[in-house]
Parts: C-alpha cells; sequence; structure tokens
C-alpha cells in the first residue's frame, strides 16, 4: 500500500506501475479522491487496502452482492454506494482491458498521445473525470502536459 499524499508545493507523488495492484490502486485512489480532501481519503486508505484485497484487481472483479455488502458494512470506509459499486465494475472493465492488450500497460500505451489515453481513461472507468485523468496518468509518471499549461486551460487554478 502507497501513500499519495502529495509533497508540500502539492506536486503529486509519481511512481512507476510494476503490477497490475499498482495500477487498479490509483484508479480507486482517484475515484475517492474526487468530492474528498487528500487527508480525509489518506486516513482511511489502510482500511481500503485490507478490504479491497489489496486492490488485486483479479480478485474484486470477482465481487459479488455479498463482497459489496461486506463494504457497505465497513464503518472504516467511506460509505458511498455508487463509488464502492463503481470499484467493482471498475475492476471487472479493468480485467477485460488486461486480458484484451496482453496487460493493462498494453492498453495504456496502444493510444497514440496524451489527449487519447486521458480521454479513454475518462470513458473506460467509472468516477473518473477530466481532472483524475491528469492525476492518474501524471502519477504514473506517464507523459503528459505541463499542469502550468493544461491546469488553467481546464478550469483548475495554479496553487499558490
Amino acid at each position: 500500500m502507497r501513500s499519495f499524499a502529495p509533497a508540500p508545493d502539492h506536486t503529486p507523488k509519481q511512481f512507476q506501475p510494476r503490477t497490475l495492484s499498482d495500477y487498479f490502486e490509483t484508479i480507486v485512489r482517484a475515484m475517492f479522491n474526487a468530492g474528498f480532501t487528500w487527508q480525509v481519503v489518506e486516513a482511511v486508505w489502510p482500511h481500503f487496502h485490507q478490504a479491497l484485497d489489496q486492490f488485486d484487481p483479479k480478485k474484486v472483479a470477482q465481487y459479488e452482492q455479498s463482497d459489496l455488502l461486506r463494504l457497505l458494512g465497513n464503518d472504516k470506509l467511506i460509505q458511498s454506494r455508487s463509488k464502492l459499486e463503481a470499484v467493482i465494475s471498475n475492476a471487472k472493465r479493468f480485467m477485460e482491458l488486461v486480458d484484451g492488450h496482453n496487460g493493462f500497460a498494453g492498453w495504456l500505451h496502444s493510444h497514440k498521445d496524451f489527449q487519447a489515453t486521458h480521454k479513454a481513461l475518462i470513458e473506460e472507468f467509472a468516477y473518473i473525470g477530466d481532472y483524475s485523468a491528469y492525476w492518474i496518468l501524471f502519477t504514473w509518471e506517464e507523459p503528459v502536459p505541463r499542469w502550468e499549461d493544461w491546469g488553467p486551460a481546464h478550469g483548475y487554478p495554479l496553487p499558490e
């Protein structure tokens, strides 16, 4: 389990994913970062790690209604039924992309440029929007436009 706490200058931490769980954890983190402060999500992240089988997308893709109810009954998780349902559906879609592209990195790098990859993340995964897709790609050390250019052009102010 990794910490996604940003640096003091608000820059997200970066890493190169090595496993399917690395990729999937980042997607799930982006889903829950939306609408909550990073501090709130960081505080409960160890509980998500445990409850979601260490973010193993193969396991989460097999979750059934009883697993959803288990997650909803866990008061240490952020209780958003729609997001928890989306975690499961996103795991299923994630594994379809893995199977169809010889791994997730194969799918990720099958797009011609940042814009195409950014758009594909938004289209393929629930609760991944404009900012989240940029954050995911930046976090994974993928090529992204400079935040100073991209952020304001998409309505996001620069940090002070």
